[in-house]
């Protein structure tokens, strides 16, 4: 059975400063949550516990399912999650209609910026990063989303405007102590343009 459920960002509205906070940039892009070694199903199995967006059923392209399979979760515990977000193409946004009819999947990127030891893992999200640094690298349609402010020098303003430049959506400011907590909270505050 599966009741995973995502942990959301509820909006910001003044950066946080204090330095138990990170910064990661705002993907715009279909939420993703992927389990691998399931008891069940085998160690290459992987499983779709939960997509969120437009077009979330679409399924996973091959090469980053091989990826994720090969490269990731060789050596993690079994039951090992994942959650990022897919981009598909540049501009996401002037390309939902078209990811919506695509058959085969289109090309992508998986960017990765939370890593579970299953479904209740209580680690802080340091913790947890630590394993994105550790476990995802860039390659084959996969993206480690770095934490600035935690693991860099650099303030929230930096980051926003950074980010912004650098074509993301915005920014997401996480609380490094905490664990991950499914459903809407202000531990994850995220940074828009209005």
């Amino acid at each position: 059975m599966n009741d995973f459920k995502f942990q959301l960002c509820k909006r910001g509205k003044k950066f946080p400063t204090s330095e138990l906070w990170g910064y990661q940039p705002k993907v715009n892009g279909i939420r993703y949550a992927v389990q691998c070694g399931r008891p069940e199903l085998g160690p290459s199995e992987l499983v779709v516990l939960q997509a969120f967006g437009r077009n979330s059923r679409l399924e996973i392209p091959d090469h980053i399912r091989e990826a994720i399979v090969k490269k990731i979760f060789p050596g993690a515990p079994p039951g090992t999650i994942l959650d990022g977000e897919f981009q598909y193409g540049e501009d996401d946004r002037s390309s939902w209609s078209v990811i919506g009819r695509s058959r085969p999947p289109p090309i992508g990127t998986f960017y990765v910026f939370d890593c579970l030891y299953g479904i209740g893992d209580r680690a802080p999200f340091h913790r947890r990063h630590d394993r994105v640094l550790r476990k995802v690298e860039s390659s084959d349609g996969i993206e480690p989303v770095l934490c600035g402010g935690y693991h860099q020098n650099s303030g929230p303003v930096e980051m926003y405007e950074y980010w912004l430049e650098a074509g993301f959506e915005g920014m997401v400011a996480k609380r490094m102590d905490k664990p991950y907590m499914p459903g809407r909270h202000d531990v994850w505050l995220k940074f828009r343009p209005k």
